[in-house]
């Protein structure tokens, strides 16, 4: 499943409501990637609610074992936030973007889903389809033109420059 919205690409999937959080009307949201502790808070959510984006001006924004635990100013009661339960969560493209830019952070390679993967002379590679997550060395998912899997340690020996414009990341030593 692809973080993006094919026919939109102004915003980008951060989970999914998985139920109120007390009275006061804070969300619970599992998280479609890990959110790294050093990007800041957005200034408004859009939950994709019948065809539609609807923005949400954020009020509190707290990560607490993996879950994002989030207080809306437009919801104020457990009513409305159950309303809300089942529905996807995004940002937007711009807000990340501008959190990311100028940074080659490995740790945001979790937002390059999606992303063309290609070789230090520009040649494509294929398609960023994930991050797999292991302990001694997470590795990045590129799926080839014949939808082989290429694996690739995260590590600065292999991932070069991060393009979050283009969506690009480059890919180096020996891919073709």
């Amino acid at each position: 499943m692809s973080l993006f919205i094919p026919d939109q690409q102004s915003y980008y999937k951060i989970g999914h409501i998985a139920r109120s959080h007390g009275r006061a009307g804070t969300l619970k949201i599992s998280l479609a990637v890990p959110w790294p502790a050093t990007l800041g808070t957005p200034p408004h959510v859009y939950i994709y609610q019948h065809h539609t984006y609807v923005p949400y001006q954020v009020q509190e924004w707290q990560i607490v074992k993996g879950y994002l635990l989030l207080t809306l100013t437009q919801v104020t009661t457990q009513e409305q936030s159950d309303l809300l339960q089942d529905w996807d969560m995004y940002v937007g493209w711009e807000w990340l973007r501008s959190q990311l830019h100028g940074e080659h952070s490995l740790t945001y390679l979790v937002f390059c889903k999606g992303f063309t993967a290609h070789n230090p002379r520009g040649h494509r590679i294929g398609k960023v389809v994930g991050v797999q997550d292991r302990k001694l060395q997470p590795l990045l998912i590129i799926e080839d033109a014949q939808e082989e899997e290429i694996l690739v340690p995260i590590h600065e020996k292999f991932i070069g420059e991060i393009d979050w414009e283009e969506r690009k990341v480059e890919v180096e030593n020996g891919y073709n």
